[in-house]
């Protein structure tokens, strides 16, 4: 297995960057692989001088293939249930990318009790990244609360204003049917003396 593991090292040290034709003289050609298809392409007929081909040749041993560095077989894990089909000596974990922080510390933790080395595991980074997510949202448990706060005083003193409005319409509206009757009684004896009169 190690043999095998030092062979594909010097295989991928010696392995060139694949490239399409003409990506060095044409801006239009973005860097990426293509495969030559030209009839007269000196590139695709593997002529001397030209940029490597992609081929058989540059692949990893078929014993070896989709294993880490370290010679562990990848399986991927997407929550601390997945870690009991691990075995630790010839697997390694690979946590899923949609994996959330919190999860990903539990985890981590788990794998530490079970030895199992996980592969893509950035300890530094998973730290700050930890550390930034918890005040990240400490800081938005803070803003929304005052956002409810201050929605709450805003309601307050909407409700205290069409209250008083209601009260001030309410007696205004007293005042005037109390005016009206009051003036209904006075014209009331003065169409009667009128009455009389004639």
């Amino acid at each position: 297995m190690q043999n095998h593991i030092n062979h594909r090292k010097k295989i991928k040290s010696r392995k060139p960057t694949f490239l399409a034709q003409d990506v060095l003289h044409r801006k239009r050609i973005r860097p990426r692989w293509k495969r030559p298809k030209g009839l007269q392409s000196k590139m695709r007929l593997n002529h001397a001088g030209q940029p490597a081909n992609v081929s058989q040749g540059w692949r990893s041993p078929r014993s070896i293939r989709g294993f880490s560095s370290e010679g562990l077989q990848k399986i991927r894990v997407h929550n601390v249930a997945d870690l009991q089909k691990i075995d630790a000596k010839t697997q390694g974990a690979l946590i899923a990318s949609n994996v959330s922080i919190k999860n990903k510390e539990k985890i981590y933790a788990e794998c530490d009790k079970l030895k199992i080395t996980v592969l893509n595991r950035n300890a530094k980074d998973f730290k700050k990244s930890l550390d930034e997510w918890m005040k990240k949202r400490k800081d938005h448990k803070k803003t929304i609360d005052t956002r409810r706060k201050k929605r709450a005083t805003e309601k307050e003193k909407k409700d205290d204003k069409k209250s008083a409005e209601k009260s001030d319409s309410k007696d205004d509206k007293i005042k005037n049917e109390v005016k009206k009757t009051d003036a209904a009684k006075e014209k009331a004896p003065a169409e009667a003396k009128e009455e009389k009169k004639e």
